[in-house]
């Protein structure tokens, strides 16, 4: 009797021992079972459409570019569209895209395609007339607006500060995810738009996107995601404030563990170490989408846009 109850203490000891190191070694079949699980939980509960959420998608759908034309627009275009939006009370419009090149429908750049002596006359009489891209700079620096960038491999290294940054207890930058270089817009755009985000995206080891990171770093210089940017711009935000393992109020028994909190603003956002949060998926509901051809033609009412984070793409 006594040998056995030692036999099941001692199993009962190696399995509580097995189950900590298999816990602390993470290897992937058990995170990939966590996956299955997140996986099957958002189909068993998907998030329910909250039609009070203040936010809201302007899509450059198919039918806003039968009626409008290919794209890209004309930045002329672009900027009916921010100043129809905030115009009709948008806390912030965020552009899901990249406005990396010159607007190659502007008359300055049609002119260069001119034989010299027709170029020439109509550049003298174009003169002192401002271009489609300083036209959209113009509204970008009048408008609660934010642009996006693609952190990566490229070919710049900075950008413009467009808020502070201050963090409690550990330095959080080892533990963000790290990037050397930046594909930005047009310097005027960036340089002008109240705030810059990072739409970069991490897909877990099966290419599905369950996360999105909030904060990210190039070289050693912060860089919030679109989203948080985009949620800071709205409430006119100055700083970000992270915390990080073992600020006051954080227990972390000494370890270094990451981030555990970012703060937008009057919005407090729990993380994971890398500062990061994971999504709660929901159906497609027509009802969060706006065409932008509608935005333009002034179909859509004033409330559809007042005081809405406003997301176009």
């Amino acid at each position: 009797m006594k040998l056995s109850r030692i036999i099941y203490l001692s199993l009962v000891f190696a399995l509580i021992v097995g189950a900590i190191l298999l816990r602390y070694m993470d290897p992937f079949f058990v995170r990939a079972l966590r996956l299955v699980a997140f996986d099957n939980f958002q189909r068993l509960d998907p998030e329910p459409y909250d039609p009070s959420q203040p936010i809201r998608i302007v899509d450059i759908d198919e039918k806003s570019l039968s009626i409008i034309g290919q794209w890209p627009w004309p930045r002329t275009t672009v900027r009916d569209l921010l100043l129809a939006l905030t115009s009709k009370g948008a806390a912030v419009v965020a552009f899901d895209v990249l406005f990396a090149e010159p607007d190659r429908t502007s008359l300055d750049a049609v002119i260069k395609q001119l034989p010299a002596q027709e170029a020439s006359a109509l550049s003298a009489a174009m003169a002192g007339r401002p271009s489609n891209d300083e036209l959209f700079a113009a509204a970008l620096k009048d408008t609660p607006s934010v642009l996006s960038v693609a952190l990566g491999e490229g070919p710049n290294t900075t950008l413009p500060a467009k808020a502070g940054f201050a963090f409690g207890g550990d330095d959080p930058r080892p533990f963000l995810l790290e990037f050397n270089g930046v594909t930005r817009n047009l310097p005027e755009f960036d340089d002008a738009a109240r705030g810059i985000g990072a739409f970069n995206w991490v897909a877990d080891r099966d290419q599905i996107v369950r996360r999105v990171a909030l904060m990210f770093r190039l070289n050693d210089s912060f860089v919030p995601s679109l989203a948080a940017e985009t949620l800071r711009v709205a409430q006119d935000a100055s700083t970000y404030v992270l915390k990080a393992s073992n600020a006051s109020g954080e227990t972390a028994f000494g370890q270094s563990t990451g981030l555990n909190h970012i703060r937008i603003g009057d919005v407090e956002v729990p993380t994971d170490g890398s500062g990061g949060v994971y999504l709660k998926f929901r159906h497609f509901n027509k009802a969060e989408y706006i065409p932008a051809w509608k935005v333009l033609a002034g179909e859509v009412p004033k409330e559809d846009i007042e005081g809405k984070i406003i997301l176009v793409g």
